[in-house]
């Protein structure tokens, strides 16, 4: 739903109630789980003193729906149902109802969710994957490798045109106080789209 369609909402809720309503917004189904319905705001009447309903509206925007719901979609035009991403009893049955197929090798799937897994695994055979968590750890022929070799590296250059904005935000994420940054990253989680893990 669009914010029209919130607002026609509480239009109609405040019409019932017959004033207006104290509205309380969470941003996901974490902090509120009694929503049933994913396509729509959940509202819950919360008791008044007296016992009586009160007029607080609890609002649950579900920010992943639409794109679980995307993803079904185009599991569907796949040839698969949402049945194929929950594992099935299968008694006295050895075989599996799914497969990665890769060359000759054959590596049985229970359900679609470990299809990743799978993949990731498939694609690391004989290769030797090593993280680091800043140029710092890696030795000279890592770090020539991986980032000073022109061939193969990728400068973006970012920039901010308030110095005091730049600051910051440079303090925020690079800074030695973990809450800021985790706030930070809390808030702005869903509007990542390039993510280097």
């Amino acid at each position: 739903p669009t914010r029209a369609h919130l607002d026609e909402f509480l239009a109609e809720q405040e019409a019932q109630s017959g004033g207006e309503l104290d509205v309380d917004v969470h941003d996901n189904l974490a902090e509120d789980n009694e929503s049933t319905d994913p396509d729509t705001p959940s509202t819950n009447g919360a008791a008044g003193g007296n016992g009586h309903p009160s007029s607080k509206l609890h609002i649950v925007e579900l920010n992943e729906v639409r794109s679980i719901n995307s993803r079904l979609k185009e599991l569907e035009e796949l040839g698969f149902s949402v049945d194929a991403l929950t594992p099935k009893v299968r008694a006295g049955r050895q075989d599996s109802p799914f497969y990665l197929v890769r060359g000759e090798n054959r590596s049985p799937l229970d359900d679609l969710r470990g299809l990743p897994a799978a993949i990731r695994s498939a694609g690391e055979r004989g290769l030797t994957i090593t993280r680091f968590k800043g140029l710092g750890e890696m030795n000279p022929e890592e770090l020539r490798e991986t980032t000073l070799d022109p061939e193969f590296r990728t400068l973006v250059q970012v920039t901010m045109s308030d110095a005091g904005d730049a600051d910051i935000m440079f303090r925020t994420l690079m800074g030695d106080k973990v809450e800021p940054r985790r706030e930070f990253i809390e808030k702005h989680a869903l509007e990542v789209k390039n993510l280097d893990v």
